[in-house]
């Protein structure tokens, strides 16, 4: 007995030309979204504390170290080392924003890329998939932002192309990519654990629901060992290659392991359990827009749906219940950011582009023609939303994906601060000091001044300082800080006021040189 059948795609085929023009049009729609003005949005905090700090450590060291407690797997920042030396940028301060978004926008558009790879299986289903991933706001926003997760999602697509590809014809070479891609995902980031239960859970479904899967397995028993020994042997190649430093460093097996154990979370990051349900499902309005990507969630529980009367519906069945155990499984953990939801969203995206492409193989012609207006209306709706989460509002309140995202106001205070230390130079000579805890990504703006300090609590000489930045913990206890300083309001985050201490007299000096203060 053999599974060789079609994993629930369409069979139908649409003109190899219309094919091309569209699956370039989608290509090149994702590459846009993702690519135009990458340094248009201020740093976040996780970018330039978990990103940045640790690429310019690489850059300037030639070494890295994994620490099992914060900042997730080695890959985002080895993907970004190559980029930075070509681009001349080789230490912490001469990184730019631009340098370090290149590899996760190139990551997102290589996701709408693979997608397209579908197609000699089912072309309606590719372009489908590849439409709704290139424009969805959530993928686009977290394409544009040096964090894991559009690596992740990278990994997540190479595991479901092969995955997929191995129900339809069960091989040693597609066991071993998807070994491959989910190996990729476990260097990246340590939620790849999640990834791998949800995909257990669902491959157990599947058994539980189809007989002849049973059968197929019960008759088959040695070789998908077999294919199970060689995908499981490409993820820890991968693993021990990325956190060994390809054999450098065997004790950063030890921190893999240990991350499950010590990890730290933050308590700040709490979410109630309807989370990622509001964020994405849900319909909002927010400053005069409507935001959300609910058609997707609509057209994915009617894909789902369809491919239950689909005798060839198992590999969709398959990344349905996917994304539906890892959208439960972090439904119920308390810690919650809005990327944590990209993984599960592009499973989603792939149920949805099942359940389009079913239309298009309508015998009605007025369904097929349904199913092209509804395909073409929702990637327009949605790349409207990408367009301003990602170049009109990146870090607007108005954007439901920006989690306490940098105000602009740090750019302007920065430039600023820069003039100010040109006109004087006892502030050139500092320190500056910062007082606070929460104050990333202030390093990052405050890279050119050779002495920064940072303390928790206002020191006895900060008063002698020309210039202290406080924190709004500490905004009600200035420690007589008003007495020798001009307090100057700004902005950390769009929810966090900052105030810039300038001493009285050097302020007195700065306001005497203009006419309007």
């Amino acid at each position: 007995m053999h599974l060789k059948q079609q994993p629930g795609l369409a069979k139908k085929r649409i003109p190899l030309w219309l094919f091309m023009v569209s699956a370039v049009t989608a290509i090149a729609i994702g590459l846009g979204l993702r690519f135009i003005d990458l340094d248009r949005a201020p740093i976040h905090a996780d970018e330039a504390a978990t990103g940045a700090k640790i690429l310019a450590e690489r850059l300037e060291s030639q070494t890295y170290r994994f620490d099992p407690r914060h900042f997730h797997g080695p890959l985002l920042t080895a993907t970004a080392v190559p980029i930075a030396k070509l681009r001349g940028e080789n230490d912490w301060d001469s990184l730019t924003k631009t340098t370090l978004r290149i590899t996760t926008a190139a990551a997102g558009a290589l996701t709408v890329f693979l997608v397209v790879l579908i197609a000699p299986r089912s072309r309606v289903y590719a372009l489908s998939v590849a439409a709704l991933i290139a424009t969805s706001p959530l993928l686009v926003y977290f394409s544009r932002i040096f964090i894991h997760e559009s690596w992740q999602v990278l990994g997540a697509t190479g595991l479901i192309v092969a995955a997929t590809a191995y129900i339809s014809r069960p091989s040693a070479l597609l066991a071993g990519l998807a070994g491959l891609s989910l190996g990729v995902m476990f260097a990246n980031k340590e939620t790849a654990v999640i990834t791998l239960m949800s995909w257990g859970i669902a491959s157990v479904v599947l058994i539980i629901e189809s007989r002849r899967v049973r059968r197929y397995i019960a008759e088959n028993r040695s070789l998908l060992m077999r294919h199970g020994l060689i995908g499981s042997a490409a993820v820890f190649i991968i693993i021990g290659m990325a956190y060994t430093g390809f054999g450098r460093d065997f004790s950063g097996l030890v921190s893999f392991g240990k991350t499950y154990f010590v990890y730290e979370a933050d308590d700040s990051h709490k979410k109630s359990f309807f989370y990622y349900a509001y964020l994405l499902a849900w319909p909002k309005q927010a400053g005069g827009f409507w935001w959300g990507e609910t058609l997707v969630f609509i057209t994915a529980v009617g894909g789902f749906c369809l491919s239950l009367r689909d005798s060839r519906g198992m590999a969709i069945r398959v990344i349905a219940y996917a994304a539906m155990s890892e959208w439960l499984i972090y439904s119920l953990i308390g810690y919650k950011t809005p990327w944590l939801a990209a993984v599960f969203w592009l499973e989603l995206c792939c149920v949805a582009g099942y359940g389009i492409s079913r239309l298009f193989i309508s015998k009605s012609v007025s369904l097929r023609w349904a199913a092209c207006v509804f395909l073409i209306s929702v990637t327009s709706w949605h790349a409207t939303q990408a367009y301003r989460v990602a170049l009109r509002f990146p870090v607007d309140d108005r954007n439901p994906y920006a989690y306490v995202p940098t105000s602009p106001d740090v750019e302007k205070a920065s430039r600023w601060l820069g003039e100010l230390a040109a006109e004087y130079p006892e502030i050139a000579e500092g320190p500056l000091a910062v007082v606070g805890r929460e104050y990333w990504p202030l390093p990052w703006y405050l890279r050119d001044f050779d002495t920064v300090g940072y303390w928790p609590e206002v020191p006895e000489i900060a008063h002698g300082l020309p210039l202290v930045l406080l924190l709004p913990n500490h905004a009600l206890d200035t420690a007589g800080l008003d007495e020798t300083h001009y307090a100057v309001p700004r902005s950390l985050r769009t929810d966090t006021p900052m105030w810039v201490y300038v001493r009285r007299d050097i302020w007195q000096n700065y306001l005497s040189g203009r006419s309007e203060p």
